[in-house]
C-alpha cells in the first residue's frame, strides 16, 4: 500500500519515533508498504526553520533526505500539472496550504495520508483516506 507522511511525522520518524502511534510504526516497518514524503513537506520544514518557527536538534536539516532514504522512505516530487491543478481543488475550511496540498496529493495519487492532525482526520472528502 502507498502511504504519504504528513510533515510532523517526518520529523518524528527521524528524531522522536515514540511519538508515532503503534499502528503507524507497523505501517512504516512493513517492507511491503511504500512510504512516501512529498518534497512540499521538505520545503515546509525548510521554510519554518528559516522563519524561526521550527527548531530541530540531534541532526542537521540538510541531512533529512539522506536520513529518510536510509529508513526506506521515498521522497516524491510533484508535477507542474499537479501544482497548477491544485487551484481547482475543493477549498476546505482549513487554512494551512501545506496540509491542503498533501490532502490533494493523497486523493490524486490514491495514497493514504499518515497524520496525527485531528483537523485533517475529520475531513470527509471523496477518495481521501487518513490513518493514525
Amino acid at each position: 500500500m502507498n502511504y504519504l507522511i504528513d510533515t510532523h511525522c517526518i520529523l518524528w520518524c527521524i528524531s522522536d519515533p515514540e511519538k508515532l502511534s503503534k499502528n503507524v510504526l507497523k505501517i512504516i516497518e512493513n517492507s511491503s508498504n511504500r512510504i512516501i514524503v512529498s518534497s512540499i513537506s521538505l520545503w515546509e520544514i525548510a521554510l519554518k526553520i528559516r522563519l524561526k518557527k521550527l527548531e530541530i536538534s540531534g541532526f542537521k536539516e540538510e541531512n533529512i533526505p539522506e536520513l529518510l532514504t536510509k529508513m526506506n522512505i521515498e521522497i516524491m516530487d510533484f508535477s507542474g500539472d499537479e501544482a497548477i491543478l491544485f487551484s481547482k481543488f475543493e477549498l476546505l475550511d482549513h487554512k494551512d496550504p501545506f496540509d491542503l496540498f498533501l490532502i490533494y496529493l493523497s486523493i490524486k495519487r490514491n495514497y493514504t495520508l499518515i497524520s496525527r492532525d485531528s483537523v485533517i482526520s475529520k475531513m470527509k472528502l471523496k477518495g481521501f483516506k487518513t490513518i493514525w
